[in-house]
């Protein structure tokens, strides 16, 4: 029992002296660390050295931020020009529509003047054909009265020339 106790605490002893050891390492790591602390000037070089580095940051992230403005300013200036070229073409087109209109107008208004002329022509036109439809109606009243009365003296003729037929008839046997 004694030399169980005796290795257990030999085993204890040696655990206690690792961890020992690795205190020791921890403590001149600790140490190096703080040396290396104040030579980068402690606290206040680390205060420095964050003011620098947040700076930086802050430098970086306003460079940042200047050219995103910058890019918005500049696509901004080439939407707008766009804008304009685009109402300078509309203007361009808009005054080329109003000169064709214009040109058109003046088109419909030789037109109006040919089509009032035509109308006219033809509206005397038309009534030139109406007189002569009118006269031609009664020309062909006088004619179909002409020739009813023709019809009737070749009648009368016809009649007579019957009566007078056995008169004539006499006459030549007398002859």
């Amino acid at each position: 029992e004694v030399k169980n106790a005796s290795d257990k605490l030999l085993e204890y002893q040696e655990s206690i002296q690792a961890n020992v050891d690795r205190l020791q390492l921890r403590e001149r790591a600790l140490l190096a660390e703080e040396a290396a602390w104040q030579e980068a000037g402690g606290l206040e070089g680390l205060q420095t050295r964050l003011r620098q580095e947040a700076a930086a940051e802050h430098g970086a992230w306003e460079a940042k931020e200047e050219a995103k403005m910058l890019q918005q300013v500049q696509d901004s200036r080439r939407e707008h020009e766009e804008a304009l070229i685009v109402l300078d073409r509309r203007l361009e087109l808009q005054a080329g529509s109003e000169s064709r209109l214009e040109k058109m107008n003046e088109e419909l208004q030789v037109l109006r003047v040919q089509l009032q002329q035509e109308t006219s022509k033809q509206a005397t036109l038309l009534q030139e054909v109406v007189a002569k439809s009118a006269a031609s109606k009664q020309l062909e009243e006088d004619y179909s009265h002409e020739a009813r009365e023709i019809e009737r003296l070749l009648h009368e003729r016809a009649t007579r020339r019957a009566e007078m037929a056995p008169l004539v008839a006499e006459l030549a046997a007398e002859r």
